[in-house]
């Protein structure tokens, strides 16, 4: 905006835009305080228009406004519009939009401006907020001051404005009471909050005003007037408490369980006692044998290798029976087992294959 030219028009007399300069670059116009009634300019001299102010002029309607295809910012505050009815396409670049003091009831459809972040509506003769549909949902700042809107649940016709951050609604009648009303605002943007002139103040339990919006931390922009302003914030103090989690029940004979950290802990202090593992045995690597322990196996062997013959034949049990026998007979002189006993005596207890290192522990 620094770059725009402002073309001031000093003539009182003014009373149509054809009457400016030829513009050849964009620029800010500002034709308040004129004897302008229409908005009709040429088409070329109405693309340059970036910014046009023309308050409190004698403008009645607002037909020329879509040869104004550039514009970003429109001030018609103080004309005498009375309907504010938009009926081209839409106006892609319009962000900021004022008609303060016109007669406009509600007669008011803004759906082809999707762009407007800023809109103000002070003393326009609004009574209620249906309108409101047609508002952009891009919209941040909404002024609603001195208007006739006698019901604060209107607001709740707002919920669309997912963005909005700042509602001003000063002087209006709905505002002698905010009682469970409140509950039913849903603008969880809202930063800024005007209760500027507020007869008296009622606030129950279940209001859900925000307290960011009440106390304005770090915002320092509520206006109530002093008492009210005291009443908002006893009122906060008293229903705010301090969050305390539900205490962990203690395990006693009325079969409670046990809270989930006490498991948890108990557990990985349970996982920290490993149990010594068996000594790994430092057998000689000979010629591996298998003995099957009578079960199938997956592993098919050449049983003519082995010396005890095959495990269906008198000669395999002999020798088996053999051997055990004479480690027996060891173990009960007091010799006791020596590892590889041990090995081979599981082998034959065990339900899989059990591969041997050395062979002479079998033929003896």
């Amino acid at each position: 905006m620094n770059e725009l030219v402002d073309v001031r028009h000093g003539s009182r007399g003014l009373k149509s835009l054809t009457g400016l300069p030829v513009l050849t670059r964009p620029c800010k116009v500002n034709v308040s305080n004129s004897e302008l009634n229409s908005l009709f300019c040429h088409s070329e001299c109405a693309k340059k228009v970036i910014v046009l102010h023309a308050k409190a002029c004698k403008i009645t309607d607002i037909d020329g406004l879509h040869l104004f295809i550039n514009l970003v910012e429109l001030d018609l505050s103080y004309n005498k519009i009375t309907t504010f009815m938009y009926n081209y396409s839409d106006h892609s670049w319009l962000s900021t939009l004022i008609l303060d003091g016109n007669s406009l009831g509600d007669l008011i459809d803004l759906s082809h401006f999707p762009n407007l972040k800023i809109l103000s509506l002070n003393k326009t003769g609004i009574s209620n907020l249906s309108l409101a549909m047609t508002f952009s949902t891009s919209l941040r700042s909404l002024y609603l001051i001195n208007n006739h809107i006698t019901d604060l649940c209107e607001v709740r016709k707002l919920r669309h404005l997912f963005l909005l951050e700042e509602l001003d609604m000063t002087g209006n009648e709905c505002l002698t009471e905010l009682d469970e009303s409140l509950s039913r605002i849903a603008l969880k943007a809202l930063v800024y909050l005007n209760l500027m002139k507020v007869n008296g103040v009622k606030l129950d339990r279940d209001s859900q005003l925000r307290s960011e919006s009440l106390q304005m931390s770090g915002i320092g922009k509520f206006k109530s007037g002093p008492n009210e302003h005291e009443k908002l914030v006893t009122f906060i103090k008293q229903k705010s408490y301090t969050y305390e989690p539900p205490k962990t029940p203690i395990p006693s004979d009325n079969s409670l369980t046990r809270s989930a950290p006490l498991v948890r802990s108990r557990t990985l202090r349970a996982s920290t006692n490993i149990t010594p593992s068996r000594p790994r045995l430092n057998l000689k690597r000979n010629k591996a044998q298998e003995i099957d322990s009578g079960r199938p196996c997956s592993m098919e062997t050449s049983m003519s290798k082995m010396s005890l013959g095959s495990p269906s034949s008198p000669k395999y049990y002999n020798k088996a029976n053999e051997t055990l026998g004479k480690k027996y007979d060891s173990f009960t002189d007091g010799g006791g087992l020596s590892d590889e006993d041990d090995l081979l005596n599981e082998s034959f207890a065990s339900s899989r294959t059990v591969t041997i290192s050395r062979t002479d522990d079998i033929n003896g």
